[in-house]
């Protein structure tokens, strides 16, 4: 009820500068970047046991304020991900890759690409375009996104391609069970038009999309009720039971619910704004995802605009969720109610309105399967001298369904670091490329019979800040417009640095402002202004041991 209150892959290296002719106003220098390929990569985080050093580099950009309009670059019209169509196997990995293109075709390499996997029963991506599949079988229809931002002269542009995933496998089809009315418990104001809502559920209480739904209203004396769920409510107020139904069709199967309705006079403080999670209680096996969803409805029963929705467990034994929905469902089988909680925020005139909802979690016990394969997460982990970080291991069978078995870690390059019983590494303290330096074994005992999986990690071990770039270098815009500039840095082995901090200033303030993203706003005074973006770039060293 709502409450109202992966292959090992090779290290970035430092991109060549290729020097390009600006129609008759500049020569510009543009980074080219060579994107790696291979396996997600983390971060380590910093040892925080005492203060740590700091090593600085200065990068510098320029700016072309501008009211010319003739000879502008390209814009991206599209872009393609390679490859087009996605077919893998549970738990499998492909290297994805996409080419920004203009409206005649040709590629555009000036742009940031972001990936994302919004479905995360379809996967996880890396910020290189890695994908691991999922272990549920089925067809997931633009499951994986990439973004190309673009500096144009207009300001920053986004555009964005998606593609389908398909995970080898028995695919269970779903099957319609039942019908939930969005919310479940409806209250309505006399003379009011209320639009009525409905999804329909599997058996495992997870959402199935294209349901068609045919209301009927049971009592004419509330009023009347379209074939599309448009309520108007004519009714005095009181209590109308089982007064509204809704029947849901879906792969040739019909399924009926019936609510109540509460008809009132004056409205009441929390009928203004009400979220539903969705679903309400599902079922879900151990280390399984699932996308969890909400609907923010205001009044009227229409869907609330600028909503913001901060999910969170209430039972961790439950599983874990991001800000996103994305939900894994923990190792210990039980029924945890109300353990998953939304709440809807909106901006108002009188400041912020909230409303909660909570959803149940089932946690099957699905007895003990035959170990076939497991995954580690990162592939690849890059951090500093002392840095640490959490190393993961999913043992699958052969449906790439959780199987139970012991992990055992092993350091096989000893100059790496170490890395203990629960998969916690400590990088050591020789900067360099480790391929295959952390072993992940998985053992499960079957009769007389021990099944042995293993899988290997690749570390590298960072140096010092050497040097450091803004791009792009020059960035061309038009008064007021907006131009985003992004930093590398590379140590000594020309190693792309992760973790560095950027400070960015604005030398001459004729030409703008820069606010701490590295967002730039023109100014409203044409011009030419070289090295006007100054990015400070802190590497945070941990201290000597």
């Amino acid at each position: 009820m709502s409450h109202v209150d992966y292959s090992p892959i090779q290290p970035l290296k430092r991109p060549g500068i290729v020097a390009l002719v600006a129609a008759a106003l500049v020569l510009l220098l543009v980074a080219c970047s060579q994107e790696p390929e291979g396996v997600e990569t983390i971060v380590a985080s910093e040892s925080t046991a005492a203060t740590t050093s700091e090593v600085k580099s200065i990068a510098l950009a320029s700016v072309l304020v501008t009211e010319v309009t003739e000879e502008r670059a390209p814009t991206v019209d599209r872009i393609e991900i390679s490859p087009a169509s996605i077919v893998l196997d549970p738990g499998e990995t492909v290297s994805l890759s996409a080419r920004a293109l203009a409206l005649d075709g040709t590629e555009i390499g000036d742009v940031q690409l972001v990936w994302t996997a919004p479905d995360s029963r379809a996967g996880a991506i890396s910020s290189e375009g890695t994908f691991q599949a999922g272990s549920a079988p089925g067809v997931f229809d633009s499951s994986v996104s990439v973004t190309a931002i673009q500096n144009t002269f207009e300001g920053v542009t986004y555009t964005s391609a998606q593609v389908s995933v398909t995970i080898v496998g028995d695919a269970v089809l779903s099957r319609l069970v039942r019908i939930e009315i969005i919310p479940d418990q409806l209250t309505v104001l006399h003379q009011q038009i209320y639009r009525l809502r409905a999804v329909g559920l599997d058996e495992n209480g997870v959402v199935i999309p294209g349901v068609s739904f045919d209301w009927t209203l049971n009592d004419e004396g509330l009023g009347r009720l379209n074939e599309i769920g448009l309520l108007t409510v004519d009714g005095v107020e009181g209590e109308y039971s089982k007064v509204v139904s809704v029947t849901g069709e879906w792969a040739g199967r019909q399924v009926s619910s019936v609510a109540d309705v509460r008809v009132i006079s004056a409205p009441e403080e929390d009928d203004y704004l009400n979220v539903h999670a969705l679903p309400q209680r599902f079922f879900i096996e151990p280390g399984e995802r699932l996308r969890l969803r909400a609907v923010a409805l205001n009044g009227l029963g229409k869907i609330q605009t600028g909503t913001v929705l901060r999910w969170g467990m209430v039972d961790e034994r439950a599983g874990v969720i991001d800000g996103e929905g994305n939900f894994i469902a923990g190792n210990v089988p039980g029924i945890y109610t109300e353990a998953v909680r939304v709440e809807a925020v909106v901006p108002g005139e009188d400041g912020f309105a909230r409303t909660e909802d909570f959803a149940s979690v089932v946690v099957r016990d699905i007895g003990i399967k035959q170990l076939d394969s497991l995954a580690v997460s990162p592939g690849t982990v890059i951090a500093a001298p002392g840095g640490k970080a959490n190393l993961f291991v999913r043992t699958m069978d052969s449906s790439g369904n959780p199987a139970e078995a012991g992990i055992t870690w092993e350091a096989l390059d000893k100059s790496v670091g170490t890395v203990d019983e629960g998969g916690i590494f400590t990088a050591g303290t020789i900067p360099g490329v480790y391929k295959v330096a952390i072993r992940a074994t998985a053992e499960q005992q079957d009769g007389d019979e021990t099944i042995v999986r293993t899988g290997s990690v690749d570390i590298v071990i960072t140096g010092t800040l050497s040097n450091s770039e803004v791009s792009p270098s020059l960035a061309t815009v038009a008064p007021g417009r907006l131009a985003h500039f992004r930093v590398t840095g590379w140590d000594e082995h020309e190693i792309a640095l992760p973790g560095l901090v950027v400070r960015w200033t604005v030398t001459d303030t004729n030409a703008g402002t820069v606010d701490v993203f590295g967002n730039f706003r023109a100014s409203n005074i044409p011009g030419m202004y070289r090295d006007v973006i100054r990015a400070e770039v802190i590497q945070l060293q941990p201290p000597a041991r």
